[in-house]
Order: C-alpha cells, then sequence, then structure tokens
C-alpha cells in the first residue's frame, strides 16, 4: 500500500510528505541538494520501499487506493477530492481512508 509521497536528494536522502511539493520544499529548508529527474519522484509504501511513479501507480490500483489504472501516479490521485482520493494524511503513518478516520472518530464520541 502506498504510505508517502518521496523524493530521493543527491546525497540519497528520501524525504517524504503528503505531495511532492512538500518534499521539495522540506528538503529546500533542509539544504539539501535536489534532483529534479523523473526517477528521483515516487512513493513509499508500507513496507518502507521507494517505488517510482509508474511502479507505485500499479501497487496503488492492485491495493484498490485508486479505482482505475494510470500509467504514473500524482499524490493528488490519492488525497485530492476532485480528482478522485480517498485519503487523508499523517506525517508519521502517511494515508489513511477518509471514512476509516471518521468512523474512529464517531465510536470515540
Amino acid at each position: 500500500m502506498i504510505s508517502h509521497a518521496a523524493i530521493i536528494t543527491e546525497c540519497g536522502v528520501t524525504i517524504t510528505g503528503k505531495c511532492h511539493a512538500d518534499c521539495f520544499r522540506e528538503g529546500t529548508l533542509r539544504g539539501l541538494k535536489l534532483l529534479s529527474a523523473v526517477d528521483n519522484q515516487g512513493f513509499l509504501c508500507n513496507k518502507g520501499i521507494f517505488h517510482r511513479r509508474h511502479e507505485a501507480a500499479h501497487v496503488a490500483f492492485i491495493c484498490g487506493q485508486i479505482d482505475k489504472k494510470v500509467k504514473i501516479l500524482f499524490s493528488e490521485e490519492l488525497w485530492c477530492e476532485r480528482d478522485g482520493g480517498k485519503y487523508d494524511y499523517n506525517p508519521i503513518t502517511g494515508y489513511y481512508l477518509r471514512e476509516a478516520q471518521s468512523s474512529a472518530e464517531n465510536k470515540e464520541r
């Protein structure tokens, strides 16, 4: 299952976030040299494995995170309702199903 958008910096550090723009912003704030090559942009799965965008698209489809096959995955397809996204994001645990969080919160009340 896809858990975080991610980029790999020139020195090999992986930076995660809700979207790739967040990753680039964090890398810039840390003063890390960022690579713009598409191969350095991807996603981490729940096992901590980095998948390039085209591999992540397959993982997200197989896991039911997206409803249709796509060639490359954009984080918006996971979290943006306009793009069909069904997930919210926690910086520690990653993407989680919106309805699952709402159900858990309702049970606590």
